[in-house]
């Protein structure tokens, strides 16, 4: 559920499974996804990382 949450507020394209991780520690997630980067004269892709902790929602409660 949580891995489906993040990636609804990534943009995409995810057409491959190595584009995002999601890692968990505690209550903390980190979520990287792995883009493409062009440089003069080379080309490859890179990590962005974020970390973000879970806040547990309980049901009832308003937004």
């Amino acid at each position: 559920m949580v891995r489906e949450r993040v990636a609804s507020r990534i943009a995409a394209p995810w057409d491959r499974p190595d584009r995002l991780r999601l890692s968990a520690d505690g209550d903390w997630f980190t979520a990287t996804v792995r883009v493409p980067a062009v440089l003069p004269g080379t080309s490859g892709l890179f990590d962005l990382h974020a970390r973000a902790r879970v806040v547990h929602e309980e049901k009832g409660t308003e937004e």
